[in-house]
């Protein structure tokens, strides 16, 4: 048993019942339950009740302001430091921490309700009732408060963020880049501490960065922004979550991007036509793929000066993926080199020669035929174009021939008809004859 100088206002006692706090209108003992000696005093004026902390590390106490400029007192139970003080401007009788020891309620006869983080005087939460508040109390999560004043009890219940988007602002990235997560909040009760990006590459290790880049949307809505990366290739899963000034906290789903660190490929490159001549344009036709975040653009470089200087198309694609530059037609002779840049969609790219080579090809013009100049003797006749040609070569001559064959074999035909019918004729109408009589030659 130990006695006090004064009337003892308050007494209270840690959870394990190792640690006790008493006080009076001048002082603030501790103890320890094993000694009825004093662990160490705080000496001060007008002082109230005094309560300690469930695990028993925090002392908190109030006081009238009419005596002090401070009428609201936390201590460290261990090193008897004053952590921090708080005017009201008005007593306090009331006081409750929340059972983690994170934070502490307090009513004062300024008719008001606070809310405080057990490391800083900012509160959190100051609420106005209609009278002097006489008493509060919070749950053991400690979002939910009670308060008495004047004729009322007032409850109300701390509500947490809500994490309302988290993206980037695509889905496939190269491996050199940095990746910018955006992030929207939503506040509850309280106003928003700050949020985090947690992010884990190929299931690696699990890192978090605190978001910077704070905006306020609207009165309820904020906003943030981190860069993260570059990455290897792969997966980087991510999620982002905040809390607010009571540490209550949201977090959204896993959103996921790719990292595609491997250029597109070439499987088949070719030119028609492949000899061209001086009228001829000449178009390159090249299948190009990606894997991972698809192929993109495909440009055809060409020079006709030996690679002096060079000049740029952009190749067109169809629907099967397939790519189609054109070099204009050239002079006959000229040498033309041209090469491809293929890129993916997140600008990996190769460069695409013939095995570490320029294509080349030459236009060139067929040869060109002379006409010949003969040298005839002079007995020779030089032959002009009113020169007669030869029967045979004549176009008529053939139809001729054939008309008169037919008409020739007709006429013999018909000759040898009427001779044969004549020579009929003339045997059927000849008298028959009886031969002689044997007997009258003898």
């Amino acid at each position: 048993m130990n006695y006090l100088d004064d009337w003892v206002l308050g007494v209270d006692v840690s959870a394990d019942g190792m640690r006790l706090v008493a006080s009076n209108e001048d002082q603030i003992c501790t103890f320890s339950r094993s000694s009825n000696e004093t662990l160490w005093t705080y000496s001060g004026q007008g002082l109230e009740r005094a309560i300690i902390s469930y695990d028993g590390s925090t002392i908190a106490c109030g006081s009238s302001s009419a005596v002090q400029l401070n009428n609201l007192f936390v201590f460290d139970f261990s090193s008897n430091q004053t952590l921090w003080t708080f005017n009201t401007t008005d007593q306090v009788v009331e006081l409750d921490f929340t059972r983690d020891g994170s934070h502490l309620v307090a009513g004062s006869y300024n008719s008001h309700f606070y809310v405080f983080s057990r490391t800083s005087n900012q509160s959190l939460l100051d609420y106005e009732l209609p009278g002097y508040v006489f008493g509060v109390g919070t749950t053991l999560n400690g979002t939910q408060f009670v308060c008495g004043a004047a004729n009322k009890a007032v409850y109300f219940e701390l509500t947490q963020p809500q994490v309302t988007l988290a993206s980037t602002s695509r889905t496939f990235y190269n491996s050199r880049e940095t990746i910018i997560v955006n992030a929207q909040v939503a506040r509850g009760t309280l106003p928003i501490f700050g949020a985090y990006v947690n992010y884990t590459n190929n299931n690696d290790q699990c890192h978090v960065v605190e978001m910077d880049n704070l905006t306020i949307l609207s009165d309820s809505l904020v906003g943030f922004s981190v860069s993260i990366g570059p990455f290897d290739e792969g997966n980087v899963a991510y999620h982002v979550w905040s809390n607010d000034t009571f540490a209550l906290d949201a977090m959204s789903a896993i959103q996921t991007f790719n990292i595609d660190g491997t250029p597109p490929e070439s499987h088949l490159v070719y030119q028609t036509p492949t000899s061209p001549n001086s009228t001829q344009s000449v178009d390159v036709i090249a299948n190009i793929t990606d894997a991972m975040s698809g192929a993109g653009r495909v440009l055809l470089n060409y020079s006709i000066n030996n690679g002096t200087t060079w000049t740029t198309v952009e190749m067109s694609v169809d629907t099967h993926g397939i790519y189609t530059g054109t070099i204009p037609s050239q002079e006959n002779g000229t040498s033309v080199l041209y090469h491809l840049i293929a890129f993916d969609m997140v600008n990996n790219c190769i460069i695409v020669d013939d095995d570490g080579g320029n294509f080349e090809y030459v236009v060139l013009d067929p040869a060109t035929t002379s006409t010949a100049t003969t040298t005839t003797p002079a007995t020779t006749t030089t032959t002009t174009n009113n020169t007669a040609q030869s029967p045979l070569e004549s176009p008529l001559l053939l139809p001729m021939i054939l008309g008169l064959a037919i008409g020739l074999s007709i006429v013999t035909v018909l000759v040898v008809r009427h001779l044969l019918l004549s020579r009929f004729v003339t045997k059927a109408d000849s008298p028959e004859v009886d031969a002689p009589a044997t007997e009258a030659l003898q």
